[in-house]
C-alpha cells in the first residue's frame, strides 16, 4: 500500500514537471494577398503584439524574405508590454530561396501564459527587405494569439514596437520560434509533497518494526 502511494507521487510529479514539447512557429502562415509596404523613408521597428496561453521559450528570431533571400541584416527583438526588451539577435542575409522566414538562434526567451508582448525587427528603409502587410487567413501556432499590427513610429532604427493597429492584417516582418516549457511547481506544492514523502517514509518504518515485533 506504502509502495503505491510513492509510486502515484512520484507519478504526480513527473507530471507536474512535463518535458518541453517540440519547437512551434509562432506565425505558421499567411496568404500572400496582402502588400508588400514600402513606405518608410528611415529606418523603422515593426512587428506585431500577442500573447500565450502557454509558458513558452522562444529558441529562434527571423524576418520574412519576401523575394525568397535578405539582401540585408535585421535585428529582431522581443519586448514585454513595460517596453523591455527582453532578447534580440540579428538574422543575416539569406541564401536565395522558396519565400518564407528567415531564422537565426537567441539565448532563449522566457514568456509567461498570459502576457502581452511585442516582436519587432528593423525595416530598413533602402535594402530592398520590404515586408508583407495587410495579409489574410493568418494562422498563428498553438497556444499564440495575435493581438494586432505594431510599429515604433517616433523612434527611428531598433526600438520598442509600442503603437499599435488592432487588426489582423499584421506587419510581417519578424516571427519567432518557441517551445512550451516544463511547468514549475508553486512552493506550497513542493511543502505537500515533502510533507507526504515523510509520512510515508513514517509509515514504512512503523510497518518494518510492526513486521519485526510481529516474528521475534
Amino acid at each position: 500500500m506504502v509502495k503505491k502511494i510513492i509510486g502515484g507521487m512520484l507519478a504526480g510529479a513527473a507530471l507536474t514537471a512535463a518535458s518541453p514539447s517540440l519547437a512551434a512557429t509562432a506565425v505558421v502562415g499567411f496568404s500572400n494577398t496582402g502588400s508588400v509596404f514600402t513606405n518608410f523613408t528611415g529606418d523603422r521597428t515593426v512587428g506585431f503584439t500577442f500573447n500565450t496561453a502557454n509558458n513558452i521559450s522562444v529558441t529562434e528570431l527571423g524576418w520574412f524574405a519576401v523575394s525568397g533571400a535578405l539582401n540585408a541584416s535585421h535585428r529582431v527583438g522581443i519586448w514585454s508590454l513595460a517596453g523591455t526588451l527582453l532578447g534580440s539577435t540579428t538574422v543575416m542575409p539569406g541564401v536565395a530561396g522558396v519565400t518564407g522566414f528567415r531564422f537565426a538562434s537567441v539565448s532563449p526567451i522566457s514568456l509567461n501564459a498570459g502576457q502581452q508582448y511585442f516582436i519587432g525587427g528593423t525595416d530598413l528603409g533602402s535594402d530592398g527587405d520590404n515586408y508583407r502587410t495587410g495579409v489574410s487567413n493568418l494562422v498563428m501556432g498553438n497556444g499564440i494569439t495575435f493581438l494586432g499590427s505594431a510599429v515604433a513610429l517616433n523612434d527611428p532604427g531598433f526600438a520598442f514596437p509600442s503603437t499599435v493597429a488592432a487588426n489582423t492584417g499584421g506587419r510581417f516582418g519578424p516571427n519567432f520560434v518557441y517551445n512550451l516549457t516544463s511547468a514549475v511547481p508553486e512552493p506550497s506544492t513542493w511543502m505537500m509533497m515533502v510533507f507526504g514523502f515523510g509520512i510515508a517514509g513514517f509509515a514504512m518504518r512503523s510497518r518494518r518494526r510492526n513486521v519485526q515485533v510481529s516474528f521475534s
